[in-house]
């Protein structure tokens, strides 16, 4: 084999040259190809990105908005809580009176009652 004579390898009558030049241009296709879906991948993040920061306002702005709204039935709820007191208040002090009336009433009706027997007893 001489220098310059081109070396034949598996059959295929190719030098290896050939086929080294040949499999650099795949290799060269190949990375074009990834380079390609990396640069297509790489756009679709930064779609994604600017997607998400268009929306981050808005969800900012509802959870703003529940969190006032929580604030607010917060201060309804005291409130609320405030009345139940009173009227729970309110309600001992009527069940107060009521035993209170009760008590009265029994007295004034055994009262009538004593009254009526000594009248009918007494004629």
């Amino acid at each position: 084999m001489a220098a310059g004579d081109p070396v034949v390898s598996g059959g295929n009558g190719l030098s290896l040259q050939q086929q080294i030049t040949n499999l650099g241009i795949a290799m060269e296709k190949g990375f074009d190809r990834m380079e390609n879906l990396f640069r297509a991948f790489e756009e679709r993040m930064r779609s994604m990105e600017h997607r998400e920061a268009a929306c981050q306002p808005i969800i900012q702005a509802r959870v703003d908005g529940m969190k006032a709204e929580i604030e607010a039935l917060k201060t309804e709820n005291k409130t609320l809580q405030g009345r139940v007191d009173t009227l729970e208040d309110n309600n001992s002090s009527i069940k107060t009176k009521m035993n209170i009336i009760s008590w009265a009433g029994g007295i004034a009706g055994s009262a009538v009652l004593i009254d009526l027997v000594t009248r009918l007893m007494g004629n």
